[in-house]
């Protein structure tokens, strides 16, 4: 449930896990790994066809941590659940961020690798409250606050006014600062757009009330994320042209319109097509079942990133360097997932899994 889609089973589903979000779930985790791996190709290369789909891909991964999100909010509201429950689920996640922070400090460092006591000391009671952290833990911080906010934000459970609240949430903090990068002079003062509600507590809340629609349409979702993925592509590259390709990459920023209106398209895509489809049940068990791994997995894709980096590079000197990538994310998806379903499998550590 929740963001086990990146992050997980805290608050235990009362329902049968469903097959469209353990898929949401899971396109989600393997668009983290592109979003991780696939960027230092569009990098390393001049504007080309290379670079293009690099570019491309590169975007098209970016949603995943709005989708995280809005499967969060699908899950979590309108169960009821009480402070306590929330407090006792945002307290696992910040074990779970303490013990993977030391882990990736211990084998990785940061700027710095710690190489005494003090060191660590110094890490657990200043970097990991300020967010130094591997990258990826960052995420673990948005969700903590999300429990947090949870008994607060399931009063928010009525269709009509979270038809009002989420657009007012997500669209004006999410497209206003695009306006101002490119319309030189144009601003909406930060005292309005910064006392509405953060747009990741709109994903959260839009993920609650998409699920629950009843009529569905599809092509809205479709039209809106083509244009979203073409105007990002088409900016980027004008960007680079202007900039002499350094520091062209504004539009990588997860809380811009661009990004999260693309997680939006996807999860009211993959709800329709929910609606629509029905797959065989041996599917679907598979879907759940990975589905369940993949917050361990989440966790545990860096470290296999890292580690087998070399798998990578000989893929590199045998093929075009876009589908050496692309098998590269299918060994970093599937290791990732099987170290998750270990960690799933020990006794004491799946309760925080």
């Amino acid at each position: 449930m929740s963001v086990n889609a990146a992050v997980g089973d805290i608050i235990k589903p009362s329902k049968p896990r469903e097959v469209w979000i353990d898929a949401l779930r899971v396109l989600a985790f393997f668009l983290v790994i592109v979003n991780h791996t696939n960027s230092q190709i569009f990098i390393a290369y001049p504007p080309s066809l290379t670079w293009l789909a690099s570019l491309t891909y590169f975007f098209i991964s970016k949603p995943a941590v709005g989708i995280f999100i809005m499967i969060s909010g699908a899950n979590l509201l309108g169960r009821g659940k009480t402070i306590r429950q929330s407090l006792t689920a945002a307290g696992k996640i910040a074990i779970v961020l303490l013990v993977f922070a030391f882990l990736y400090k211990f084998m990785f460092g940061l700027e710095e690798p710690a190489t005494s006591a003090s060191d660590y000391v110094k890490f657990f009671t200043l970097d990991v409250l300020a967010g130094n952290t591997y990258k990826h833990l960052w995420y673990l911080y948005s969700y903590i606050a999300l429990l947090l906010l949870l008994p607060a934000l399931d009063r928010l459970n009525d269709a009509r006014l979270l038809k009002y609240i989420v657009p007012i949430t997500i669209i004006p903090s999410g497209i206003i600062p695009i306006i101002s990068h490119y319309v030189n002079g144009f601003g909406v003062s930060g005292n309005t757009t910064g006392t509405l509600l953060p747009i990741f507590v709109g994903l959260f809340l839009c993920g609650y009330l998409i699920k629950n629609m009843k009529k569905v349409r599809v092509w809205p979702y479709v039209i809106t994320y083509v244009a979203l993925l073409a105007f990002q592509v088409t900016a980027t590259y004008f960007e680079y042209k202007a900039k002499n390709g350094t520091g062209y990459l504004y539009l990588d920023n997860n809380r811009l319109f661009t990004i999260t209106g693309g997680a939006v398209c996807i999860f009211g895509i993959v709800h329709y097509l929910h609606t629509k489809v029905t797959l065989p049940p041996k599917v679907g068990r598979v879907i759940n079942q990975i589905g369940r791994y993949t917050f361990a997995a989440y966790l545990m894709h860096i470290f296999v990133i890292r580690k087998f980096d070399f798998i990578l590079q000989f893929l590199n000197g045998h093929m075009h360097v876009l589908f050496a990538m692309l098998l590269f994310e299918i060994f970093v998806f599937a290791l990732s997932i099987v170290l998750g379903a270990l960690l799933k499998h020990i006794p004491f550590v799946k309760r925080f899994l």
